[in-house]
């Protein structure tokens, strides 16, 4: 469907018309979604296309769409592109919360273990070995002896727990690309 035909149908049959576009472009740019960005999962990838929708519905009522031969999936897909790129510079860094996680599945308290956490475990244990061993210490020291920034300056004889943390943030953004590249 072209934006002119969007348009000309949003006029006449109001909101019904985004249950087509919804329909006819969702796999699409889900897909888009998920391919483009390797730390995006499904779940993300649908709220950003939910987000678009709404952002074409608001661009359509207030006339920011105009007339032509362009597709409605190629406007919704340069939408979720944008709003990709917009959700990334927010976040800034490798968010805490996304690495805690995925190391708090392995609670020692959680005795059962199912096979997709353990395929899980060994794609974070061999992300951990391709990493340098100063990544596998400052990793080992926090996560696995529960030290703070400061115990570990004082350990490794860092300048302060800045120096640390900046060192968590670079070993983090790495063992993201490793795991992400992994499969």
């Amino acid at each position: 469907m072209t934006l002119t035909t969007f348009l000309e149908r949003l006029e006449k049959e109001g909101s019904g018309v985004l249950e087509d576009v919804q329909k006819d472009c969702r796999v699409v740019c889900v897909r888009w979604l998920v391919k483009h960005d390797k730390h995006r999962n499904l779940e993300a990838a649908k709220d950003i296309f939910s987000e678009a929708l709404l952002i074409l519905w608001d661009n359509a009522e207030r006339g920011r769409i105009k007339p032509s031969a362009t597709q409605v999936q190629t406007y919704l897909i340069t939408i979720c592109r944008n709003t990709q790129i917009t959700l990334g510079k927010r976040k800034g860094k490798p968010s805490e919360w996304d690495f805690d996680d995925l190391l708090s599945q392995f609670e020692a308290d959680n005795p059962t273990v199912s096979l997709e956490k353990e395929v899980l475990l060994t794609r974070v244990e061999d992300t951990l070995a391709r990493m340098k061993e100063g990544c596998q210490t400052l990793f080992n020291l926090r996560y696995v002896e529960g030290k703070s920034n400061g115990e570990i300056a004082e350990m490794l004889n860092y300048a302060s727990a800045h120096v640390v943390k900046t060192l968590m943030y670079n070993c983090k953004a790495k063992f993201k690309d490793l795991f992400g590249n992994l499969f």
